[in-house]
């Protein structure tokens, strides 16, 4: 009989590690039935020892060993994925088990297939990691190129991308002529589906895998290169417990195994160029310092087409002079216009004209968002769903002089609709789309209508793959005064993301045309974006000159502020920062509380910091390396 320390896969069960006794031959790394509390639940083994080593302590102790319920399959995970997924996991101070549940895709348990063994490495060597930092059409083109080589030595390749609408994108562009040998994995992907590609890594047919990060745990076999593409996406980080950075894991788990690992992007990570100076991430090829572009670009100035409309008594308008005379040069040439929104809605944002207070969320205290519903108008809150009424006067200090601030989509798409009465417009944004096939369904409608018009807010990013011949932005203000240190980041991405589709004409409409991540953005200047961005988080101690670690607590705020002093005072000799989430404002309203901890990348993960976090009560949020701060 043997003695097993086994990790159960369950969100649900919060204990880190189990003992139970087997009579049948386990190893680490088997799948197991267990029971806990009545219930069966699937676990890993992580070791074992004979029953007759720990005798006297078997006999000494208060409670007897549950059986294993049974073996469900040997080996389901690598030795080397298991030693990872520890890493990851004390690296995030999160539990084990839970960490598991989350790298692990339901689809690869229920399988119950053993992965091949990686082919034989050399070890004791130093794993190389590499980086492609270049516009889509390039990157691809190497892509393509080094999956050529793969197949030539019988090896397989993964491609991972941050989303299932990247993923089919890139199955598209990849997948041309070798339809036979690619595989795609997502969290939509069956068992079998799932048994069938572990069966045909263990054979002589390279593949080429493109999948989301769980495909990660598909690494065996024939697999020799991991691509983790678009790795300046914030959606590599897992957006809840245990909160995973799974471009952190490609990382532990490559150096246990081998692999080559290759990163890319347009526009990658100020981390990643940090890590090219010091020889951690080695250019596939050069590391270019400007963006080009084959569209011309347009910075309108709407402060100044602001003043025209004031001089001639006219509203503000969503789409403004310039850019309209540009939408309808293209659409008489029987071109194509994607207008993207930072916002949906009507107003992002109101305030009160006399105190300056922001129209909140009666029910959690969010900044709510002006609708347009069935004729009427509704103010919305985007963190909690709740509806209401238009507020009559200011809830602060009473006055009546509520301003709308910002542009929403909904404000565009009726502007749009008076402006163009004529033209076939398409919609993506949350509110008009429920689902990713009906988001695709309009944006190939849309291609395949010449001088048509498509409306949408970020999320219509991925489904862009093909150039289009006008792509404005219409306001990106509300984006530059979001108080987070990655925005500048996130936006200079997402506009050089955007500027890269546009064929003649890429335009940007602003209030604030001197912003040096506007002009950078608008001239693909990557060089001095990254220079500025540097310095900014150098001066501040932001990523990646520290560790992030955020501690968030949600309630009552009284009861909030308590749990929070008392942990800051626990804290105390990590300099915390405490400060509050938008719209906690009074002890009778629910609100979240942060503290802040900025630690030196080397000290991490420091144990007794990392001690007193996991012993914190579930109330409390520990997020290391946070997407954002507020």
């Amino acid at each position: 009989m043997n003695v097993v320390t086994v990790i159960p896969l369950s969100r649900g069960v919060f204990a880190e590690e189990l003992t139970y006794y087997s009579s049948a031959l386990v190893a680490p790394g088997d799948l197991v039935e267990i029971s806990i509390r009545g219930k069966k639940c699937k676990a890993l083994v992580l070791s074992y020892e004979s029953a007759q080593s720990r005798k006297a302590e078997l006999k000494a102790s208060q409670y007897s060993l549950k059986k294993i319920q049974k073996v469900l399959h040997p080996s389901l995970i690598s030795p080397q994925f298991l030693s990872a997924a520890k890493k990851i996991a004390e690296y995030h101070t999160a539990p084990l088990s839970t960490t598991l549940s989350a790298l692990l895709p339901k689809s690869l348990l229920d399988a119950n297939s053993s992965l091949p063994a990686l082919a034989p490495r050399e070890t004791g060597v130093h794993t190389e990691k590499y980086i492609v930092a270049d516009s889509d059409e390039e990157r691809f083109s190497l892509y393509k190129k080094l999956v050529r080589e793969s197949f030539v030595g019988r090896r397989s390749v993964l491609i991972i991308e941050p989303t299932h609408e990247d993923v089919s994108g890139v199955l598209e562009i990849l997948g041309r002529g070798i339809s036979n040998s690619v595989r795609k994995v997502s969290g939509e992907s069956t068992k079998t589906e799932m048994r069938k590609i572990i069966g045909e890594l263990a054979g002589e047919m390279p593949l080429l895998i493109i999948g989301t990060p769980i495909a990660l745990s598909l690494i065996g076999g024939s697999v020799e290169t991991v691509i983790l593409d678009r790795e300046n996406t914030p959606s590599y980080k897992i957006c809840a417990r245990p909160f995973i950075d799974m471009r952190r894991f490609a990382e532990y788990l490559a150096d246990q195994t081998h692999i080559r690992l290759i990163f890319g992007d347009s526009v990658v990570r100020t981390e990643s160029i940090l890590r090219i100076d010091k020889g951690e991430l080695i250019p596939l090829i050069s590391v270019k310092t400007r963006i080009p572009s084959r569209a011309i670009t347009h910075l309108i100035n709407m402060r100044e087409e602001e003043r025209d409309a004031i001089k001639k008594k006219e509203a503000g308008k969503a789409i403004g002079v310039t850019l309209a005379k540009l939408i309808t040069e293209t659409i008489k040439k029987d071109g194509q216009v994607v207008l993207l929104g930072a916002r949906r809605g009507t107003a992002p944002s109101t305030v009160c004209g006399d105190c300056g207070e922001t129209v909140r969320c009666s029910r959690c205290g969010n900044p709510t968002v002006l609708h347009s519903v069935d004729n009427s108008y509704l103010y919305a809150c985007h963190r909690c769903g709740h509806l209401e009424e238009p507020p009559e006067g200011c809830k602060k200090c009473g006055s009546w002089r509520l301003t709308m601030l910002g542009i929403g989509t909904q404000k565009t798409q009726e502007e749009l609709k008076l402006l163009f009465p004529k033209t076939p417009l398409f919609c993506v944004d949350s509110d008009s789309v429920r689902s990713r096939s009906v988001a695709k369904e309009r944006v190939d409608a849309f291609y395949t209508t010449r001088g048509s018009i498509l409306l949408g807010t970020e999320m219509l990013i991925p489904y862009l793959v093909n150039p289009v011949d006008l792509v404005g932005i219409v306001s990106v203000d509300t984006l530059l005064v979001i108080p987070d240190f990655r925005i500048g980041e996130r936006l200079f991405t997402m506009l050089n993301r955007l500027r890269e589709r546009a064929s003649e004409h890429f335009c940007i409409q602003t209030r604030d045309p001197e912003s040096p991540i506007l002009t950078n953005a608008s001239r693909g200047q990557l060089a001095e974006f990254y220079r500025a961005e540097t310095e900014t988080r150098k001066m501040l101690e932001y990523p990646p000159f520290s560790v992030l670690v955020k501690i968030s607590r949600s309630g009552r705020h009284d009861a909030v502020m308590s749990d929070i002093e008392a942990l800051s005072g626990e804290l105390r000799e990590w300099s915390p920062a405490i400060y509050a989430s938008p719209g906690t404002s009074s002890a009778h309203e629910s609100g979240t509380m942060h503290i802040l901890l900025k630690i030196e990348p080397s000290r991490w993960p420091e144990k007794r910091l990392c001690s007193i976090l996991r012993e914190l009560s579930p109330r409390f949020v520990v997020d290391i390396d946070p997407v954002n701060i507020l």
